[in-house]
Parts: C-alpha cells; sequence; structure tokens
C-alpha cells in the first residue's frame, strides 16, 4: 500500500463516525411539532389530546444521533437508527413511584422544512393496559 493511500485510510479511520453517516434530512431553524394521541382500553374514554409545542433545531444538534430524544432518568432508548430520510427507535418507561410502566416503538420521516412519525406502544397502567397511538407532524416555521 502507498504512504498517500495509508495517509488517506488513516485520515478517514480518525474523523469521528457522525461526519460519514448520512446527515437528517432536517432543516435548522425553528420548528413547531404538533402530537395527536389516542388511547384505548381504559374502562371509561379517554379524549383524544392535541399538543403543540416549538423548539429551535440548531446545526449542532443535527451532528446529535439523538437529536429528537427527550432523554430522562425513567426512559431506556433502544434500536435507534437515524438516517437521511428519517429514524426509528425502540423505548421503555418506567415510573417507579408508580409501578407505571410503557413500552413504544417510533417512526420518523424527515422531509427537509417537515417531518412526521407515529409512536405507538402500549401502557401498564393502574387502569390496565392500555393502547397508545400518537401522529406527529412537524413544520420549520423559520428562523430561530
Amino acid at each position: 500500500m502507498s504512504f498517500r493511500m495509508m495517509s488517506v485510510l488513516l485520515l478517514l479511520l480518525a474523523l469521528p463516525v457522525t461526519l460519514l453517516a448520512d446527515k437528517p434530512n432536517v432543516e435548522p431553524g425553528l420548528w413547531q411539532y404538533t402530537s395527536t394521541t389516542t388511547i384505548e382500553g381504559a374502562p371509561v374514554p379517554i379524549p383524544e389530546e392535541v399538543t403543540t409545542h416549538r423548539e429551535c433545531v440548531t446545526e449542532d444538534d443535527l451532528k446529535e444521533e439523538d437529536f429528537l430524544l427527550e432523554k430522562g432518568d425513567e426512559c431506556d432508548f433502544y434500536e435507534l437508527d437515524v438516517r437521511e430520510s428519517g429514524m426509528s427507535y425502540k423505548m421503555i418507561c418506567t415510573d417507579f413511584e408508580t409501578g407505571m410502566s410503557i413500552d413504544l416503538d417510533t417512526e420518523m420521516q424527515f422531509m427537509g422544512t417537515r417531518m412526521k412519525g407515529t409512536i405507538t406502544g402500549t401502557m401498564d397502567s393502574p387502569m390496565g393496559m392500555l393502547d397508545m397511538h400518537i401522529d406527529v407532524e412537524a413544520e420549520r416555521l423559520g428562523d430561530c
């Protein structure tokens, strides 16, 4: 192997893995997220809940593999797969004080200035096992 080829190989090995991976197709800026949650299986109907929040996504955020994940002591993430077109992951959260737990599967699509996805799972609650479905839509509103 030539010295030049060896130098290029060593340089590539020294680069952070995140630089070699595809960057998510998400444009930095101010984003608005809208989540619609439905829960089934309760002894009494639980009304659909719609929540909206805004968040600034920076270029530095996009370098983090878990830039969309809300981390907490009570949740464990696994099977995280981030790619240019989207991300998927599984999450288990347990509230040790109440004994409640939730097991979720998430799939998100990245489309530049829009995102959409679904979160499905089951919750072990005082009302028994409940099925949860969350539709997420997001759009870039402008600069931060």
